[in-house]
């Protein structure tokens, strides 16, 4: 499965990351997306290195499950974008800390996969 976490610079997002990995999600392809330019950074998962993203650039990828660190006003359209092109759409809650607000997101992610709504 082709993932992408969007705002992976963030607390939120890096832990998504940590935590798709601690739960052993079925993940083919990771795709790191920063929210700000970020040349020559990388991340790793699962012991593979990515290149991180930014926004604009990922849509052709057409990731199936796209997680969303926040949603920021500045998203909301990119969010509509990768609903349109297929993608299945997870944005974390505010105002939980960034451990729990990952926990909580990839859970909803294993529940849709487990009931096929995916």
């Amino acid at each position: 499965m082709k993932i992408a976490i969007v705002g992976i610079t963030e607390l939120v997002g890096s832990e998504i990351l940590k935590v798709l990995e601690e739960r052993n999600f079925p993940v083919d392809e990771i795709i790191p997306v920063a929210l700000e330019w970020s040349p020559n950074k990388t991340v790793c998962f699962k012991e593979k290195y990515y290149n991180i993203y930014f926004i604009e650039d990922i849509l052709i990828k057409r990731p199936e499950l796209i997680f969303f660190s926040s949603k920021k006003e500045s998203l909301i359209h990119w969010i509509s974008l990768f609903k349109q092109n297929g993608s299945k759409v997870f944005i974390s809650k505010k105002n939980i800390n960034p451990e729990e607000a990952a926990i909580n997101i990839v859970k909803i992610a294993e529940l849709m996969m487990d009931n096929k709504f995916i």
